[in-house]
C-alpha cells in the first residue's frame, strides 16, 4: 500500500525525514504482558514490514499511551503520548508535566529535538525510554506488576491468591519507581 508514495521519497534527497504510523512498528517498543491490563495487545503491535518501511530519521508512532524517547538499533522511535486525564497522572505524565513536544523546528539549528540523554538528565528521557534503553525488558519475566495484580485480584475476588507477590516483583527486572516529576527536564525551546 505505501510501495508508491516511498518510490517517491527515495528519489528525493531531503535532509531529514520524518515518518509516522499508528501502531509500533516493533515490540521492543512496548512493555511486557506483565505490565498490561489486556495482555493481547503485543498481537496487534510490531510488524517487519513496517519497521522495514519506517527506516528515516525519526520515526512518530501510537496506540500505546506510553510517552518513549528512544533509539533503537540505530532507528530514533518518538512516540509522546498525550493520554486520557487518569494516565496523565502516570504513564504520559511527561507530557502532562512538560507539555507537546515539537519534534521539528525548521527554523532552530538542529531542526529536529534531540533525543533523551540519561548521562546527563536533559532532553527527553521518560519513564518507559529509560527501562526499554537499559536494557531491562524481558519476555520471559512472568511475574505481574503489582497495578495488575491488584488490578486482576478486584476483578477475580473468587481467586484466594494470585501468583507471585509485589516483594518478588521488585527481584524482577522492572522500571524502578516513577519519575516524581518531569518539570526541569527538557529544553523548553522543544515545548509548547
Amino acid at each position: 500500500m505505501n510501495e508508491p508514495v516511498l518510490e517517491q521519497v527515495a528519489q528525493i534527497q531531503p535532509s531529514t525525514v520524518l515518518s509516522f504510523s499508528h501502531y509500533l512498528p516493533r515490540q521492543e517498543l512496548f512493555p511486557e504482558k506483565r505490565f498490561l491490563l489486556d495482555s493481547s495487545l503485543h498481537k496487534v503491535s510490531g510488524s517487519l514490514k513496517l519497521e522495514e518501511q519506517i527506516r528515516r530519521d525519526v520515526h512518530v508512532f501510537g496506540h500505546t499511551h506510553l510517552t518513549v524517547d528512544m533509539v533503537l538499533d540505530g532507528q530514533r522511535y518518538v512516540q509522546w503520548a498525550l493520554g486520557t486525564p487518569r494516565e496523565q497522572a502516570a504513564m504520559s505524565r511527561a507530557v502532562a508535566d512538560s507539555g507537546m513536544l515539537i519534534l521539528y523546528d525548521s527554523m532552530a539549528e538542529p531542526c529536529v529535538a534531540p533525543v533523551q540523554d540519561e548521562s546527563t538528565r536533559r532532553s527527553l528521557e521518560t519513564f518507559w525510554g529509560q527501562y526499554f534503553s537499559a536494557g531491562k525488558r524481558d519476555p520471559s519475566q512472568i511475574c505481574p506488576a503489582p497495578f495488575v495484580r491488584k488490578y486482576f485480584g478486584q476483578m477475580f475476588k473468587e481467586l484466594e491468591t494470585l501468583p507471585y507477590d509485589d516483594d518478588f516483583f521488585q527481584t524482577t527486572p522492572n522500571p524502578g519507581p516513577p519519575i516524581e516529576t518531569y518539570e526541569g527536564l527538557f529544553e523548553p525551546r522543544w515545548r509548547f
